[in-house]
């Protein structure tokens, strides 16, 4: 059977986008719907997660939409690693996982359906150093999530930005995942569906 590799390449893209939208749309419907509360709540939240005491002064980021903190300065009384039997090639990364677990409660080392991965450290050996991780649900990207951490040359946390999906939208994803295998079969069954139905299948 002979397939057309741009028409296999838009299927699975089409499929892979498919899992994106799924994450999307749990983590809409995991964050709160601020129709049932009074706009006293509402304004009440928002000052407790903008106005929490940190180590800057300055005020965190709250976006009220997604009912998420996307930009967060580290607080007065933020709690450190100890790193003191830690290889220097391993302290960065031991670090970043540390404040990681305290501000999101995802691990690089610890499994699950939901995974943050760390994608890369920037450390010019002067200046802030930072970590970048992106977020998998049973192995596959989540696009559009990722979190930063930011620390100084002694491995303190100075801020962080973004946010993860949570918890009940991976479960969502993961569903759906199993549901796409138990659909559509084996994988050569697939294609010759998606091919028969787009009216492209060439057979020899």
């Amino acid at each position: 059977m002979n397939f057309n590799k741009t028409a296999i390449a838009t299927v699975i893209g089409t499929a892979l986008a498919g899992v994106t939208l799924s994450a999307t749309s749990g983590d809409l419907k995991a964050a709160p719907n601020y129709k049932s509360f009074d706009n006293a709540q509402v304004i009440k939240k928002q000052n407790q997660q903008i106005n929490v005491a940190t180590a800057s002064g300055m005020s965190n980021q709250y976006d009220a939409q997604l009912g998420k903190t996307t930009f967060r300065w580290a607080g007065k009384s933020q709690s450190v690693p100890s790193l003191g039997a830690v290889s220097l090639e391993n302290k960065v990364s031991h670090a970043a996982d540390y404040y990681l677990g305290k501000l999101t409660g995802f691990s690089s080392s610890k499994g699950g359906v939901a995974q943050s991965v760390l994608v890369n450290t920037h450390d010019l050996g002067r200046g802030s150093i930072i970590a970048k991780y992106k977020q998998e649900v049973s192995g596959v990207e989540i696009f559009n999530r990722e979190f930063n951490i930011m620390m100084d040359r002694e491995f303190n946390l100075v801020a962080s930005s973004g946010y993860f999906t949570s918890q009940r939208a991976a479960t969502t994803v993961t569903s759906a995942i199993k549901d796409i295998e138990g659909a559509f079969g084996d994988a050569s069954e697939s294609i010759s569906a998606a091919f028969g139905a787009m009216g492209e299948i060439r057979t020899l």
